[in-house]
């Protein structure tokens, strides 16, 4: 499964919206220093889906706020898993 998101680091929590245009907007704590903001949204993603790091591979945008993330595994699966953290929010992760 193919993700797009826009990330924002240095947030004071994990958090994620979706834009009236349908982009997902995630906020997270790390710092954009040293690859630290990628390490951490990697390890998040993990978290959210249930897979390893290994798992997840940026696409696009290693160095940007803009970024296409895989996430290997079931399509459908990781759908609604996607689907219940955009609705439900980032709180239990």
């Amino acid at each position: 499964m193919i993700i797009e998101i826009k990330v924002k680091p240095n947030a004071r929590k994990d958090e994620v919206s979706v834009s009236p245009e349908g982009l997902v907007r995630l906020s997270i704590k790390a710092p954009p220093v040293d690859g630290k903001a990628n390490e951490y949204l990697v390890g998040l993603l993990s978290r959210i889906f249930g897979v390893t790091k290994s798992s997840i591979t940026i696409l696009t945008g290693a160095s940007s706020t803009r970024k296409r993330v895989e996430i290997a595994g079931n399509d459908k699966d990781l759908a609604v898993i996607w689907e219940n953290a955009l609705t439900k929010g980032l709180d239990r992760f």
